[in-house]
């Protein structure tokens, strides 16, 4: 098998070549896992409350970068994971429901740019957070398996900013990120929810103000990463006179029911009637629609929390981004994973730099992974392939398949699904409901060597035991059976 540098300077030699033929709540925190004080110096906190009330805004001013006579310093470094937020349900990227008010106005901000055409490494929690802290592919870390933690062979972007002087704090609103992943290696003051209702809405911002004052200290650079939840299953009530979605209580899917007979299980098997099929379709979608706007709101908060508390003061990157998108029907889904289709991979993208003011372009399609090159140097790196990977998933209703997927442009999609290969048309074809085989397209021989190191480490993956702990925990958060 080719090694890594080689076989990424063959996909940039290739897309080149391609390019050119074609012209162009707070109960969850862990008290005791605070590793390491924020050292001397002033903390953030003060005697302020570690409140948020009163923060709601659609509307933001970032502050300017530090003038030329500021003592150089490091920039903080912040990643906020919009968990199971895909594009196409986005205002920002078209959609027609007010889905993000706040990030339609923070992106016409200076500097700040963002593409709707991003693809995720993975299409849940577990390998696409693990990609975005190592910044290698899916394919390469391996880790696309619950049953077990993150291991320790390779380095990880919070023991990185570590050793250049950051502290390092991490805030989630998934329990999936918990000790138990090892996924929060290197960062030295934690706060996980520990189950999917906890830290929604304002309690994330409010989890993080409350760990900055009590174990950060301003005078030094800070290295945040915050995932936010909203838009995560369950879906959230929908309250009265919102003004452009219907009141309707929460949307649960209960995967793994004693006898699989709820509407989600017979929705996904196809045996509901057309009228029952459409209103479950739209109870779904408005469910989720209004977890983006909670989503999109919490964001406000949480950026205005870190302009207050003057996290923003001495230069800053901050990346937007989800780790996965959701399925709200297409190919008779419901909920991630399982395969590598549109609404489970494209994500949407935010980055701006206080050092370029004048902003970064973002190429499309574009590859998420770009978050761990953006946060380390604040630069992209020239050789990322857009590539996304999916594993089946034993016990859900439908298992679902181990995919590759490449892109070589916004419209061309390359799919692994074995045995076969297969070529997409986005523009002539956006459902993928017609497919063409691969043939001798240039770019097979990246997508096979991709698909056969994505197989070889999913098969190392299940050869592992899950210990009773990791189990358990799983099973309480409706991973496993």
């Amino acid at each position: 098998m080719r090694t890594r540098s080689t076989r990424l300077a063959l996909v940039t030699l290739l897309l080149a070549e391609l390019a050119a033929c074609r012209g162009g709540g707070n109960g969850g925190a862990r008290g005791g896992n605070h590793r390491g004080g924020a050292g001397g110096g002033s903390k953030s906190g003060g005697n302020e409350p570690a409140d948020v009330a009163g923060y709601t805004i659609q509307k933001v001013t970032l502050p300017d970068a530090p003038a030329a006579d500021t003592p150089a310093r490091q920039p903080n470094v912040i990643l906020i994971v919009l968990d199971t937020v895909r594009a196409m349900d986005l205002h920002l990227c078209g959609y027609e429901r007010p889905t993000t008010p706040f990030l339609d106005d923070f992106t016409t901000r200076p500097g700040v740019t963002h593409t709707c055409h991003a693809y995720s490494p993975g299409t849940w929690t577990i390998p696409s957070h693990t990609s975005y802290f190592t910044g290698v592919p899916v394919s390469e870390h391996g880790y696309d398996s619950v049953s077990h933690g993150f291991g320790t062979d390779l380095p990880v972007l919070s023991e990185a900013m570590a050793d250049r002087g950051y502290q390092t704090v991490m805030v989630s609103a998934n329990p999936t990120l918990s000790a138990a992943s090892g996924l929060d290696r290197g960062f030295q003051h934690v706060t996980v929810a520990k189950t999917l209702r906890e830290l929604r809405g304002d309690e994330t911002p409010r989890a993080v103000r409350k760990l900055l004052k009590a174990e950060a200290d301003l005078d030094k650079p800070l290295f945040l990463f915050v995932n936010v939840l909203d838009a995560h299953d369950p879906y959230p009530r929908v309250p009265e006179n919102t003004g452009w979605v219907p009141a309707q209580d929460p949307v649960d899917f209960p995967v793994f029911d004693v006898g699989q007979d709820s509407e989600y299980h017979r929705y996904v098997r196809g045996e509901l009637n057309a009228a029952d099929t459409k209103a479950y379709e739209t109870r779904v979608r408005n469910g989720y629609d209004w977890g983006l706007a909670m989503a999109d709101r919490t964001l406000s908060l949480l950026i205005e929390v870190l302009r207050r508390d003057h996290w923003l003061d001495h230069g800053y990157r901050i990346v937007i981004t989800s780790d996965h998108g959701e399925y709200l029907g297409e190919h008779g889904l419901l909920r991630h994973g399982c395969y590598t289709w549109e609404p489970v991979v494209r994500v949407p993208f935010v980055y701006v730099d206080s050092e370029h003011p004048e902003g970064v372009k973002l190429p499309e399609p574009f590859p998420s992974l770009q978050a761990y090159y953006l946060m380390m140097n604040g630069a992209l790196r020239a050789d990322v392939p857009t590539v996304s990977f999916s594993e089946s998933r034993e016990g859900d209703v439908k298992v679902g398949a181990d995919m590759t997927a490449l892109w070589t442009s916004n419209t061309e999609k390359l799919v692994a699904y074995p045995p076969g290969r297969y070529l997409y048309d986005l523009d002539k074809d956006p459902g993928e409901l017609g497919r063409e085989p691969l043939g001798e397209h240039p770019m097979r021989v990246i997508l096979d060597n991709f698909e056969a190191e994505h197989q070889a480490n999913l098969k190392a993956e299940r050869e592992k035991v899950a210990s009773p702990e990791r189990v358990m925990e799983l099973q309480a958060l409706g991973y496993v059976q």
